[in-house]
């Protein structure tokens, strides 16, 4: 989950002077792909442990989501100016 803006203080008297304030949030949820249902999990070892397990794609996967959260956050937050900036260039061939 990607949040902008966390308010500092969890108390309700500290709310003002909190120095950030949760505007937006979103998630992406990537369990549908096997390879990130699998990516990490919890379960028993040889020895009949209990713990966390994590496979070697799990950078990969936390990336994908993080992408896709920052896509999906970008429109909320920034003003008209950034988001028109990547579409110039191909306006400006014409």
């Amino acid at each position: 989950m990607v949040n902008l803006g966390v308010r500092a203080a969890r108390r309700p008297r500290d709310r003002a002077r909190a120095k950030y304030e949760l505007t937006h949030s979103v998630r992406t949820h990537l369990g549908a792909e096997d390879d990130a249902f699998g990516c990490m999990g919890n379960g028993e070892d040889a020895e009949g442990g209990r713990g966390v397990f994590l496979r070697r794609n799990v950078i990969a996967v936390a990336g994908r989501a993080l992408k896709a959260n920052l896509q999906r956050l970008g429109p909320l937050v920034l003003p008209v100016s950034e988001l028109v900036r990547p579409a110039l260039p191909a306006f400006a061939c014409l």
